[in-house]
């Protein structure tokens, strides 16, 4: 509660630090509960990113799509054209490294330019070794430390 001052009276000490003490509480109750993760997507959600690029070039529509699943060790999308589906394998002495593993596909035959960002997607998913996430942004790297796929949250 804010209290005017009027016609020189003094504020009453009780209704100060009572606001004081509410405007404390407010703040930090608004702060339990929320989870702050720093380049990390949460282990227990699945989360949609979209590929804007590989091996930093841009990708052009229709973007390749992932979708991380921790809680079931997968990644799932689209590769552009077909639908996909892999095993993803994260080490656990060192979370940054990954492993895809199985990568399974539909056959269905689009363009020559769709199916060519199709393969290098599908290409380089099972070339990425290493993964950081800054903010929104996903950055999959090779063996070497080249960045071969940059995806958002969508």
């Amino acid at each position: 509660m804010i209290q005017f001052v009027h016609n020189n009276k003094t504020p009453n000490p009780k209704r100060i630090n009572i606001l004081g003490a509410s405007i404390i509480f407010i703040t930090l109750y608004g702060c339990i509960g929320s989870k702050v993760t720093k380049n990390r997507t949460e282990r227990n959600s699945k989360t949609l990113y979209n590929v804007i690029a590989l091996n930093q070039k841009s990708v052009a529509e229709p973007q390749p799509t992932l979708i991380w699943d921790f809680s079931q060790n997968r990644i799932t999308g689209s590769a552009g054209c077909n639908k996909y589906s892999c095993d993803l394998v994260i080490n656990q002495s060192n979370l940054n490294a990954l492993l895809v593993d199985s990568i399974i596909t539909t056959k269905i035959y689009c363009n020559s330019q769709v199916m060519a960002t199709e393969y290098l997607f599908l290409d380089n998913l099972k070339k990425a070794k290493r993964w950081v996430q800054n903010r929104d942004t996903l950055f999959l790297s090779n063996a070497e430390g080249q960045s071969i796929l940059v995806a958002v949250k969508t």
